[in-house]
Protein backbone atom coordinates (compact mmCIF):
# COMPACT_ATOMS: atom_id res chain seq x y z
CA UNK A 1 0.00 0.00 0.00
CA UNK A 2 1.24 3.45 -0.92
CA UNK A 3 0.87 6.59 1.16
CA UNK A 4 -0.29 8.67 -1.83
CA UNK A 5 -1.94 7.83 -5.14
CA UNK A 6 -1.89 10.43 -7.91
CA UNK A 7 -4.73 9.73 -10.35
CA UNK A 8 -4.40 11.09 -13.87
CA UNK A 9 -7.11 10.71 -16.53
CA UNK A 10 -5.81 11.34 -20.04
CA UNK A 11 -6.96 11.36 -23.64
CA UNK A 12 -4.60 12.35 -26.47
CA UNK A 13 -2.59 14.64 -24.18
CA UNK A 14 0.82 13.01 -24.48
CA UNK A 15 2.80 16.25 -24.21
CA UNK A 16 0.87 17.47 -21.17
CA UNK A 17 1.17 14.03 -19.55
CA UNK A 18 4.92 14.09 -20.07
CA UNK A 19 5.13 17.45 -18.28
CA UNK A 20 3.08 16.10 -15.38
CA UNK A 21 5.18 12.95 -15.04
CA UNK A 22 8.38 14.99 -15.17
CA UNK A 23 7.10 17.11 -12.28
CA UNK A 24 6.52 14.13 -9.96
CA UNK A 25 9.44 13.35 -7.69
CA UNK A 26 10.30 9.66 -7.50
CA UNK A 27 9.28 8.27 -4.12
CA UNK A 28 8.50 4.72 -2.98
CA UNK A 29 5.45 6.00 -1.07
CA UNK A 30 3.79 7.42 -4.19
CA UNK A 31 1.99 5.62 -6.98
CA UNK A 32 0.81 7.23 -10.20
CA UNK A 33 -2.40 5.77 -11.63
CA UNK A 34 -2.96 6.76 -15.25
CA UNK A 35 -6.25 5.96 -16.96
CA UNK A 36 -5.89 6.37 -20.70
CA UNK A 37 -9.37 7.01 -22.07
CA UNK A 38 -8.79 5.64 -25.56
CA UNK A 39 -5.83 7.75 -26.74
CA UNK A 40 -4.37 7.13 -30.18
CA UNK A 41 -1.27 9.35 -29.83
CA UNK A 42 1.13 6.69 -28.45
CA UNK A 43 0.50 7.66 -24.84
CA UNK A 44 1.23 4.06 -23.85
CA UNK A 45 4.76 4.28 -25.26
CA UNK A 46 5.41 7.49 -23.36
CA UNK A 47 4.23 5.94 -20.10
CA UNK A 48 6.52 2.93 -20.59
CA UNK A 49 9.50 5.32 -20.46
CA UNK A 50 8.55 6.22 -16.88
CA UNK A 51 8.12 2.70 -15.46
CA UNK A 52 11.70 2.68 -14.19
CA UNK A 53 11.38 6.16 -12.63
CA UNK A 54 7.93 6.09 -11.00
CA UNK A 55 5.52 3.55 -9.52
CA UNK A 56 3.02 3.61 -12.37
CA UNK A 57 -0.20 1.72 -12.86
CA UNK A 58 -1.41 2.23 -16.45
CA UNK A 59 -4.97 1.39 -17.47
CA UNK A 60 -6.28 1.69 -21.01
CA UNK A 61 -10.03 1.85 -21.60
CA UNK A 62 -12.41 2.62 -24.42
CA UNK A 63 -13.23 6.33 -24.61
CA UNK A 64 -15.88 6.91 -21.94
CA UNK A 65 -15.10 10.50 -20.93
CA UNK A 66 -13.01 12.21 -18.31
CA UNK A 67 -15.30 11.39 -15.38
CA UNK A 68 -15.24 7.68 -16.16
CA UNK A 69 -11.46 7.77 -16.60
CA UNK A 70 -10.97 9.49 -13.24
CA UNK A 71 -13.28 7.00 -11.55
CA UNK A 72 -11.37 4.09 -13.10
CA UNK A 73 -8.07 5.55 -11.89
CA UNK A 74 -9.51 6.09 -8.41
CA UNK A 75 -10.87 2.53 -8.20
CA UNK A 76 -7.45 1.19 -9.18
CA UNK A 77 -5.51 3.27 -6.66
CA UNK A 78 -4.16 1.77 -3.46
CA UNK A 79 -2.82 4.79 -1.59
CA UNK A 80 -3.93 5.89 1.84
CA UNK A 81 -4.51 9.33 0.31
CA UNK A 82 -5.71 9.92 -3.25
Amino acid sequence: MYLLSICIPTFNRKNELENILDSIKSNNDIEVVICDDGSNDNTDKLVKNYYSKLNIKYIFQENLGVSAAMLTAYKNSSGKYV
